[in-house]
Order: C-alpha cells, then sequence, then structure tokens
C-alpha cells in the first residue's frame, strides 16, 4: 500500500507507461468514474445508464458520463420534482460536494465547477448534470466528466456489482456498486428508442447496442423485464407503442451506421444492425404484450 502521493504516482507512472498513449486517458477516465460512483451511497442514488451496463457487462462502450438514478424516498424529502431548476442545482451541487468531501483522503481529487439543466428532458430523467475536474495524482484529466442525475419514480430491481478497483495498487478499494439490473437498463434503452423512433434526428446507436450487448450476456427474468418496460412506457406516455412489434430502425444518415458499428465492437454484440435488432426484437416480443396490459393497468 503508497502513504504518499509521491509513491502514488511512481506507481501510477509504471502502469501508464505499459500503455498505449491513446489508452492512459482512457484509464484515468474510468479511474475517475469510479472514484465518482464510489462518492455516492447506495442510500442515497443507484447507479444507471451507460457506466451502469459497464458494470453489469465487465465491458462495454467508452461513456461520456455517469449517470446516477436517485432514491424516490430521498427525491421525495428533499421535494426534488417540485423544486425550480435553479433551487435543484444547488441542493444537488451542495449535496454531491458533502459527499465528496466525506470521502477518506485519497489520490483523486474531485471539484464540482459546474450544473445544467436542461428543460426539454423529463426532471425525473435528468434532475440536473454536474460537471467534475479531476486529477489523479498528479495528472490532470484533459476534460470534464457529466454526472447526471435521474429521480427514481417507480419500483427497480437493483444489484450488488464488486467495483472494478482500478487503485487496488494504492491500497485503494471501493465498496460494492449498488446499480440497475440488466433488465432495468435494457428497459430504459429499449423505452428512450421507442419514444423517438418516429424523429431519426434523435437516434442514439448506444440504446440499441447497449441493450443488444445486455441481452446478449445476461440473463433476463421475463416477469421483471416486462414490468420495467410497462413502468418505463408509462413514465414516457408511450404504452401505446408497447401493443406493436419493435419497429426498425430509423437512421438519419450513414453516420449513425458507422457509430453504430464502432459501439458494436465495444459492446462486442455484432456490427450487423440486422442482426442485432433480431436479437433485441426477440426478447422485446417475448415480453411486450404483457407489458402492454401491465402498463394499461398501473396507469
Amino acid at each position: 500500500m503508497t502513504h504518499d502521493l509521491d509513491a502514488f504516482d511512481r506507481e501510477l507512472k509504471k502502469r501508464l507507461d505499459d500503455m498505449h498513449p491513446s489508452a492512459r486517458q482512457h484509464f484515468l477516465r474510468h479511474v475517475v468514474y469510479e472514484q465518482i460512483i464510489a462518492s455516492i451511497p447506495p442510500d442515497f442514488a443507484f447507479l444507471q445508464g451507460g457506466a451502469g451496463v459497464r458494470y453489469q457487462l465487465k465491458f462495454g462502450a467508452q461513456t461520456k458520463d455517469v449517470d446516477m438514478l436517485i432514491r424516490e424516498e430521498v427525491a421525495a424529502k428533499a421535494n426534488l420534482l417540485s423544486m425550480n431548476s435553479d433551487d435543484r442545482k444547488r441542493y444537488l451541487v451542495g449535496h454531491t460536494r458533502k459527499l465528496i468531501d466525506a470521502r477518506p483522503p485519497d489520490y483523486c481529487v474531485l471539484r464540482v465547477v459546474d450544473a445544467r439543466h436542461f428543460d426539454d428532458v423529463r426532471v425525473n430523467e435528468l434532475a440536473a448534470q454536474l460537471v467534475l475536474q479531476a486529477e489523479v495524482g498528479s495528472h490532470k484529466l484533459q476534460h470534464t466528466v457529466e454526472l447526471d442525475f435521474g429521480v427514481q419514480t417507480h419500483p427497480v430491481t437493483v444489484t450488488q456489482i464488486r467495483g472494478h478497483d482500478l487503485l487496488s495498487f494504492a491500497g485503494l478499494e471501493n465498496p460494492d456498486i449498488s446499480v440497475l439490473g440488466p433488465e432495468e437498463l435494457a428497459a430504459i434503452k429499449i423505452c428512450v428508442y421507442l419514444e423517438h423512433h418516429h424523429q431519426p434526428e434523435r437516434f442514439r446507436p448506444q440504446d440499441i447496442a447497449h441493450a443488444a450487448a445486455l441481452i446478449s450476456n445476461c440473463s433476463f427474468d421475463k416477469g421483471i423485464f416486462a414490468k420495467a418496460m410497462a413502468f418505463n412506457a408509462i413514465d414516457r406516455n408511450i404504452v401505446h407503442k408497447l401493443s406493436f412489434p419493435l419497429p426498425k430502425p430509423n437512421l438519419p444518415h450513414s453516420r449513425s451506421l458507422w457509430q453504430f458499428e464502432e459501439l458494436a465492437k465495444q459492446c462486442k454484440i455484432s456490427t450487423d444492425i440486422n442482426i442485432t435488432m433480431k436479437v433485441l426484437s426477440k426478447a422485446y416480443n417475448a415480453v411486450h404484450a404483457q407489458a402492454y396490459k401491465l402498463g394499461l393497468e398501473l396507469q
């Protein structure tokens, strides 16, 4: 175990020197992701989004942010959903800074430097986006990192997953991570795809790639999957779309196909979008009628 910054930097330099230059910032970025996630206790929020997919699969596409889902009871106590955007940002910045400051002294320095809110996104989906700067030892991350907070609005299944412990060489081990189950993560991705399918300019290749990777590598409980589909469809007011088979992608331009192929390689699934859609459709078609019926009952 290292006990000072100089010793830590020497050990870190050894690891970085063994990496290809393009991989060094990638490694440092994931160190920062892991330290941010470790700063947010499970009694406050769960991990979701692309970072959640990475932890469920132990691999996955590079993500540009960390997505957390604030527990429903925490949001209710703070009255988050009723706050105006400025008050909500102030609350989340202040609380996150307290959580970061409460971490034991280590070799990753995190600073919240900005906060944003997007009025065209539902509050429960994105309550606020925090922007952080980070340093790992004497290495400053070249780009800022975004920490997005959504708000839980329905029951979810959560699993405990061991952190990657990328700083274990310095004696730093992270607690187990509370992350949404694979059915929950896939349901979110599919419902985003369904909601914006008629708007090709809003096509997100990561939704298809992530959902297909989860379906291909995780054991799905059909009941949990159907329930997650129903609740997410209710949140997005698209329950009626669950009565139909999964539509084919409506790509806005050839670049979207290239983006999908790159993500598919990282997610270790077929780069042929037609094959991937068959995988997705098979899982979706097995539960969409049940999800539709449940969605009607729960509305």
